[in-house]
């Protein structure tokens, strides 16, 4: 008896609960799920379409979209070597960030030598990237695919002593999560020049 009691104030409830709601979309069931993956939606129209295409030929389309997309205006044409230029942009701003971080460690007197030392080495394998993107902009132009490609390749070679001979020493990295910025949107950019 206590089973049918409860079962007609379950249905009770249920059905008072699907009368009294409002009109609209028909209710669902909530699920656990909560990292479904979502279409990301940064730009309207074919600009973002464009890039995303473009994106979708890395191995991170989400993060290239969202390194890239702050970059682009509406000037900005969506084609590979257009938003490799974009990519290689967002590359030198990390490193100017790296390079602003990594000075004002070295200039903090609470700084040890040894730290600074590394971080020495650190301001000149970020300004070697910067020389190596020029030189990549360089062979955009003259359309030098081979010669992109080695430019690029020139930057991640560029960026991991930073963090090898910091982590060697035992020291941790001022400016690791700068350098994995500047790792991936490396990657990015080699793997759109790739796709040339």
């Amino acid at each position: 008896m206590n089973q049918y009691v409860f079962l007609l104030l379950s249905l009770s409830c249920l059905f008072s609960f699907s009368v009294s709601a409002a009109p609209g979309p028909e209710p669902s069931f909530i699920t656990l799920d909560t990292h479904v993956a979502k279409p990301v939606s940064i730009m309207p129209g074919n600009f973002h379409s464009g890039l995303q295409k473009v994106c979708s030929a890395t191995d991170e389309p989400v993060d290239c979209i969202q390194l890239l997309s702050p970059l682009m205006t509406d000037r900005t044409a969506v084609d590979p070597i257009s938003i490799l230029r974009v990519g290689i942009e967002a590359t030198n701003q990390k490193v100017r960030e790296a390079l602003d971080k990594a000075n004002i460690i070295m200039k903090d007197p609470s700084t040890t030598p040894e730290c600074g030392e590394i971080l020495w080495t650190c301001v000149k394998n970020f300004e070697d990237i910067i020389y190596s993107d020029q030189k990549a902009m360089e062979a955009i132009t003259e359309h030098n695919a081979n010669h992109i490609i080695e430019e690029l390749s020139a930057d991640s070679a560029s960026v991991s002593p930073c963090e090898d001979e910091l982590e060697a020493a035992n020291i941790q990295s001022p400016v690791r999560d700068i350098v994995k910025s500047i790792h991936k949107t490396i990657r990015i950019n080699l793997a759109i020049a790739a796709e040339q």
